[in-house]
């Protein structure tokens, strides 16, 4: 299985260019503000998601492959612990037609979502619960974000840095380095 392959191979550079094994990807996806032709700026977060996956749980390949070809998700992977929250957005709060076209969320939506700041105390809240990181945001295992490019965290990660820590020197290392599956 493809997933199997990829999480076994997932890895983190750390400050001296090592590579770090992890036990827990944290798949993250980030829908944001936008516009076309003309990007607005600054582009803002109005949904994110997350979805654990503990790489020392991912099933084998199944033996089997349905006759049409197409082998079915593991049940497991199913039952993965999931964080969603919209985002309502403060500085441009009108969704553009083009994003809401774009990333299937509506205006009605981000109206009644609460603001970044609030959806970040909940995301770390969540990374507790999961038992990924503590009370004091240290690292309980050893995980990494997961993301298709760097946009999600290069965007998301000063605003954590903004809201929750005095400066980027604090910023816990999960923020400041993760995993491109893009280069994986």
């Amino acid at each position: 299985m493809i997933l199997r392959t990829f999480a076994r191979g997932l890895f983190r550079k750390n400050r001296v260019l090592k590579l770090e094994p992890v036990d827990v990807a944290v798949c993250i996806d980030i829908e944001c503000t936008c516009d076309s032709p003309v990007q607005m700026s600054p582009m803002e977060v109005i949904e994110l998601a997350c979805l654990k996956l503990d790489l020392n749980e991912i099933p084998p390949p199944p033996k089997t492959i349905s006759s049409d070809g197409i082998s079915t998700i593991p049940s497991t992977l199913n039952k993965c612990p999931t964080f969603h929250s919209f985002v309502k957005p403060v500085i441009n709060p009108e969704l553009t037609l083009f994003c809401q076209e774009l990333t299937g969320v509506l205006q009605s939506t981000v109206d009644k979502a609460e603001t970044i700041d609030k959806v970040i105390d909940k995301l770390f809240k969540w990374l507790q619960d999961e038992k990924l990181i503590d009370n004091n945001n240290t690292m309980m295992r050893q995980f990494a974000f997961a993301s298709c490019g760097n946009f999600d965290l290069n965007l998301l990660s000063p605003i954590v840095s903004s809201h929750k820590f005095k400066n980027n020197l604090e910023l816990p290392i999960y923020f400041r380095e993760w995993i491109n599956v893009k280069k994986t």
